[in-house]
Parts: structure tokens; C-alpha cells; sequence
């Protein structure tokens, strides 16, 4: 149960349950630190005060292993959740390609 009371405080306190932000330029780079960077960090390389409080491994976006990760699985993992990674939800698909497309960006492979 402790694990749950955990991931709800990172929701409230990340902010992953309010609104998607506006769409622009830097929408993707925006929903990224609105939404994603307090597990994965502000670069990408994850955050391990985190990934300890959550008992798990955080995966490195930015490595040479991410790069090889096709857009699509990132998408799937994005809406749907993976391990303790919640599903993001209140994004429209716009907003889901931007934000897989910005992770795609991080990534050592561009």
C-alpha cells in the first residue's frame, strides 16, 4: 500500500493530473517537464531520489539503448503505462505524438 501512497503524491506534487498544457513550438518539450520530468528529470536521465522511492529502475531517455526504442512502443508506454509508470492521461494524440517525438529527441540516437 505504501508503494500507492507514493505514486499518488508524485501525481499531485508533478502535477501529472492537471490539464495538458498549450499546444505550441514547445509543446512537446513543455508536456516533458510538466508531466514527465520529475521520474525521468529534467535531461532525461532519470531522477534516483525517485526511482528509490518508487523501488524501481528509471529508464536513461537519453541513452544510446532509448534511441533504438521505435516511436510507436514510446507512444504505447506513454498512454498506457509501463511497470510502475502510470498511464498519462488528459492528452489528446497531438499531444502524445509531440511528447514521444521529444523523447525521440533526447535520445543519444539524434
Amino acid at each position: 500500500m505504501r508503494i500507492y501512497g507514493v505514486l499518488l503524491a508524485a501525481y499531485l506534487i508533478l502535477g501529472l493530473l492537471s490539464p495538458p498544457l498549450s499546444q505550441g513550438a514547445e509543446a512537446g518539450k513543455d508536456l516533458f517537464a510538466s508531466r514527465c520530468q520529475g521520474c525521468h528529470g529534467a535531461d532525461g536521465k532519470g531522477n534516483q531520489t525517485m526511482a528509490k522511492a518508487l523501488q524501481t529502475n528509471i529508464p536513461d531517455l537519453t541513452s544510446k539503448d532509448a534511441a533504438k526504442i521505435p516511436e510507436k512502443e514510446i507512444l504505447e508506454v506513454i498512454s498506457k503505462g509501463k511497470g510502475k509508470m502510470p498511464p498519462s492521461t488528459g492528452l489528446s494524440d497531438k499531444d502524445l505524438k509531440e511528447l514521444a517525438a521529444h523523447v525521440k529527441g533526447i535520445s543519444k540516437g539524434k
